[in-house]
């Protein structure tokens, strides 16, 4: 069996084709993004289109590490490394004899060095990474965001006034200093990701088992794709390049500057769209996107604010009563292309720890025992109309969060002194603007009595079950 995913960091779930309905404050509005190969592929007749997929783990390093085990990361600590007994899939089916491969230009997922690297101002908290391990081979392409990589005295300029940046002058000056020498699209790194991947198909399409999986840190920021892309969506546009921008209260942006981060983004979303269309060319060239033994699954680790509840970025509680994991941030494209596929859409609530069932149930391996997710075949193949009732995410440290897909409840210790508890009913009110909690306090007692429970069964700190507790 063969299996190819594709994540896109920090892809919203509205700036994809197939959600671009969706009407969330940071969206694009009556614009629609442009993702052709996306929408192409989502349309296929043997995609199955996630509307309720949800993060466990928030952000990046614990999300993959959800996917990579099938154990919710945020209950036990924060951003890690993945330990010696963690049983990932690649471990597991690499002990079946499967092949498996990594391509990806996200560095921090792979950098054990990161999180004592002094390349910022100061040191970034707990960022260290080792993903690539038990993975057959892995291919990391250089020089995105801060990645230290090519010291160089070059001449470059700033694109904005250096206050507005995420991590200061000296962070954007390394990723400029890096990226100095782009001159054709196919240098940026997300169309290197695509066409390493492409090739690496190439050699080893034949094998009779295989996992892929493809991780383009494209369209995190930095918001920096060819000009012709940003023209696309904020044509004749002269202010200040707020490429990276500070996270937290939108305040300190002009209204045309962030009309314009959220034309850099959308320009992000279609050069990685354009990307990904090489791949599916290829793929479609090599007999494997019809292919009776493949499985793709595109999808991301999180999205990313961009004004809605008047911010920007991924802050947390600690640095704003209102950053919660909004809708515009937890909620997840998934689109899954099987064989047996015979549910084209659906509203069933799934999480990330799904994922790493649904690859192992594909290429045939055991699951072991303990694994917090469910395999999503039988729902795709229509053998089943849900997989949970509920699902659990949050941030450590942070707001403990339980959704059933119509409601999500924000849990939060009133002790800490970070705001109270809200409860949205997305049914009717998908922006979350307000708060329904005190008319619906059966149902969020319901869902905080679920969430409590389930996270005590995992083994959850003493100190994430009290925040649950306390949270109403």
């Amino acid at each position: 069996m063969k299996t190819v995913v594709v994540l896109f960091d920090s892809l919203r779930r509205d700036y994809v084709g197939p959600y671009s309905h969706l009407d969330l404050e940071g969206g694009l509005g009556k614009e629609k993004i442009r993702t052709p190969n996306l929408d192409r592929f989502s349309g296929r007749g043997d995609t199955c289109i996630f509307n309720r997929a949800y993060v466990n783990s928030h952000p990046t390093g614990p999300f993959r590490r959800d996917v990579w085990t099938g154990k919710m990361e945020f209950p036990h600590r924060g951003w890690g490394p993945l330990k010696d007994d963690d049983l990932t899939f690649a471990r597991l089916l690499g002990e079946e004899g499967v092949v498996s491969m990594m391509i990806t230009d996200t560095y921090g997922i792979t950098d054990s060095s990161y999180g004592i690297q002094r390349s910022y101002t100061e040191a970034p908290p707990g960022n260290t990474g080792n993903y690539q391990g038990w993975f057959t081979g892995w291919d990391l392409i250089r020089g995105h965001q801060s990645d230290r990589w090519w010291p160089a005295d070059r001449e470059v300029e700033l694109p904005c006034a250096p206050e507005k940046l995420r991590g200061g002058k000296h962070r954007m000056k390394l990723y400029l200093e890096e990226n100095y020498g782009r001159r054709f699209e196919e240098d940026w790194s997300v169309a290197q990701v695509f066409r390493r991947a492409a090739n690496w198909l190439e050699e080893n399409y034949q094998r009779e088992d295989f996992l892929l999986w493809i991780d383009s840190f494209t369209p995190h920021e930095p918001y920096d794709p060819p000009p012709y892309y940003e023209e696309m969506y904020d044509p004749g546009y002269e202010g200040e390049r707020v490429i990276f921008p500070r996270y937290g209260d939108t305040d300190y942006l002009e209204e045309e500057e962030l009309d314009h981060i959220k034309a850099m983004y959308a320009g992000s979303v279609t050069l990685a769209d354009r990307w990904f269309g090489h791949l599916t060319d290829s793929m479609e060239k090599l007999g494997l996107l019809d292919d009776e033994e493949t499985m793709i699954i595109v999808t991301s680790d999180h999205g990313h604010l961009l004004g809605d509840h008047g911010l920007v970025g991924k802050p947390g509680l600690g640095s704003n009563s209102e950053a919660f994991l909004w809708e515009g941030i937890a909620d997840i494209p998934l689109i899954v292309r099987h064989p047996g596929c015979e549910t084209g859409e659906t509203s069933s609530l799934v999480s990330a720890v799904d994922l790493f069932s649904t690859l192992m149930d594909h290429m045939g391996g055991e699951i072991p025992q303990g694994v917090e997710g469910d395999s999503l075949l039988p729902l795709i193949r229509g053998e089943k109309g849900k997989v949970k009732e509920m699902a659990v995410f949050g941030r450590h440290g942070d707001s403990v969060n339980v959704t059933d897909g119509r409601f999500v409840l924000f849990l939060v210790d009133k002790e800490k002194g970070l705001g109270a508890s809200r409860l949205y009913d997305l049914q009717k009110d998908p922006r979350q603007e307000r708060n329904a909690l005190e008319e619906n306090r059966d149902k969020a007692e319901e869902m905080r009595d679920f969430a409590h429970n389930y996270l005590r069964r995992v083994g959850a700190e003493k100190s994430v079950l009290n925040d649950v507790r306390r949270g109403l």
